[in-house]
């Protein structure tokens, strides 16, 4: 069974789920937009990294999948490679839609979520000032897409549509 970049085989593991194939790339732009792939991805490297650094190993079966796992993973990427912790949590909800595929399909008996505790903080979103608004307007691009972006973000600003 395929599902997004994953393929599932009888003895379900972490590489038989996060596989590359084909439909990846077909899906892309269909079924999931590209940034959704991309962060996938991303996440699949770490969850290789994780894997060879913490536990010397190459792969893991869903079944030894528990809390634990889940806690070092969280403190792992929270650590080495110093996510914050609502980027942490982003990475630990795409492997919570990969075990819901596993519990949905039966290749999972028990939901290894079960008592792990991640809590979003609430960001503190700052805003800029006329002057630094006025700086970004006045900056000068040599890249003619960069002022693109500069003047899309700026009209957004005056419009409130940023």
């Amino acid at each position: 069974m395929k599902y997004w970049d994953w393929t599932i085989k009888v003895t379900p593991s972490w590489n038989n789920l996060t596989g590359t194939s084909q439909s990846s790339t077909l899906k892309k732009g269909i079924d999931f937009a590209p940034g959704t792939v991309t962060n996938w991805k991303i996440t699949q490297g770490h969850l290789k990294e994780f894997l060879d650094k913490k536990y010397k190993r190459k792969d893991l079966t869903l079944k030894e999948l528990d809390v634990q796992f889940l806690m070092d993973f969280d403190f792992y990427a929270k650590t080495i490679w110093k996510c914050g912790n609502n980027a942490a949590l982003k990475h630990i909800q795409r492997i919570r839609k990969i075990v819901g595929l596993a519990l949905a399909t039966g290749l999972l008996d028990k939901n290894p979520f079960v008592g792990f505790k991640g809590k979003q903080q609430k960001s503190n979103r700052t805003f800029l000032t006329m002057q630094e608004l006025a700086a970004l307007e006045e900056k000068a691009f040599d890249i003619k897409r960069l002022e693109r972006v500069k003047d899309m973000f700026v009209f957004s600003c005056y419009t409130g549509l940023a």
